[in-house]
């Protein structure tokens, strides 16, 4: 069996009022990241100006005063975040997430285990009469 070090990663790119995390969107974290499932990898907070997109890491200690644990930070490629970035509108200021579906690892770990391989996988963005 091999082992599944990260499972699927989202990207979950939010808008922010400033360059600060609010206190607000690490509560909402905190309460839905263990109860989910997820793990959350990588966060770097982006501001698109007229003269491009700028991009920082977050200090994992932010994260660490709201009891939250950044898993791999850097994770995220700077080509990556441009393209999930692409619709942030320009002078606004937006935090990147990087979210594992930990659920999933297990999954693939326990298909693995019984000679299973999963071959796709891919959001779903509509769903049909919603």
């Amino acid at each position: 069996m091999r082992p599944h070090v990260v499972g699927p990663v989202d990207f979950i790119v939010a808008s922010i009022e400033t360059e600060a995390l609010p206190t607000g969107l690490l509560r909402a974290l905190h309460r839905h990241l263990d109860a989910a499932g997820l793990r959350l990898m990588d966060a770097v907070i982006v501001r698109d100006t007229p003269t491009g997109l700028r991009i920082a890491e977050v200090d994992p200690l932010e994260f660490s005063r709201a009891d939250l644990t950044l898993d791999a930070p850097g994770l995220a490629a700077a080509e990556d975040i441009r393209t999930v970035c692409a619709t942030v509108p320009t002078d606004t200021s937006a935090v990147v997430l990087l979210i594992e579906l930990s659920w999933a690892r297990s999954l693939a770990e326990d298909l693995d285990a019984a000679g299973a391989r999963i071959l796709h996988s891919t959001a779903c963005t509509t769903i049909a009469g919603a």
